[in-house]
């Protein structure tokens, strides 16, 4: 059985990407459960622009790097569709909006109001917590 490296790599080699063979970089399936699908999207889309993939192939990958568990998701979102005969913008966001629903603006000003420093918690780590925190509470000023 081969590991999770191993399938990345047959799989950017059977696309034949750009002029080349082989690609730059490895990208790992989407572990559901495990990844943060936001960041790994963000890889994903690092390591097609890094390698020059073109929209159809980007596609393509998105999919059979979803695995199993992704795909069978993105085949019961799609429905009466198939998956290929959406985008891959498409794909992503209807992913995107099952994985990570939009929470609740209340909800979330009522937990970064109630975030308080930890003892052992230093001001750059409060800090950071509370950035993270702010994301989704609409306030009107940005961080920089």
């Amino acid at each position: 059985m081969p590991n999770e490296q191993d399938s990345s790599q047959v799989v950017t080699q059977a696309l034949g990407v750009g002029n080349s063979r082989f690609c730059i970089g490895q990208m790992s399936e989407l572990r559901l459960k495990d990844d943060d699908f936001n960041a790994w999207v963000e890889r994903f889309e690092l390591y097609v622009n890094l390698n020059e993939i073109n929209k159809h192939k980007k596609k393509l990958m998105f999919l059979t790097l979803l695995g199993n568990d992704g795909y069978s998701l993105v085949r019961d979102l799609c429905t009466p569709k198939k998956p290929l005969d959406l985008s891959y913008d498409d794909l992503k966001q209807s992913l995107s909006d099952y994985i990570n629903p939009k929470p609740n603006l209340i909800t979330e000003r009522y937990k970064f109001k109630e975030r308080k420093q930890a003892a052992d918690e230093t001001i750059i780590q409060f800090s950071t917590a509370l950035k993270k925190m702010s994301e989704f509470c609409e306030f009107c000023y940005q961080f920089e």
